[in-house]
């Protein structure tokens, strides 16, 4: 990308930039359009956490509109996909608008399953 080196400051900088970025994505009302189709998954990360390298699930929600566009409904960090993680994860998501739900394709995790039926 051409860059050698980058100062702690510029970094910060850039994270700061990206921490109002992701707040936006994770936070805007989401409209009033049906959302029927929904695929939710966790992908893990590693990041450093009290000093220390973890293992850190990062879970998202996609959604296909009634009219067919794709969009990013949520993304959130947790430290294990427990079903309390997703039905607190799941609950913002649908509290920011997403309604009509008819199919959520995910993994057959038990607690992301529970957490599924019950908010959808």
């Amino acid at each position: 990308m051409g860059i050698e080196r980058l100062s702690k400051d510029q970094v910060s900088a850039i994270c700061e930039h990206l921490d109002s970025e992701v707040d936006e994505l994770v936070t805007r009302p989401l409209g009033p359009s049906r959302t029927p189709y929904l695929w939710v998954d966790a992908a893990y990360v590693k990041c450093r956490r009290d000093r220390r390298v973890a293992s850190t699930a990062v879970v998202t929600a996609i959604g296909c509109d009634e009219d067919g566009w794709r969009r990013v409904l949520g993304l959130g960090v947790v430290d294990t996909e427990s079903y309390d993680s997703w039905l607190a994860f799941l609950r913002r998501v649908r509290a920011r608008g997403v309604t009509g739900v008819r199919l959520v394709t995910s993994d057959a995790h038990e607690g992301l399953r529970r957490a599924i039926e019950e908010v959808f």
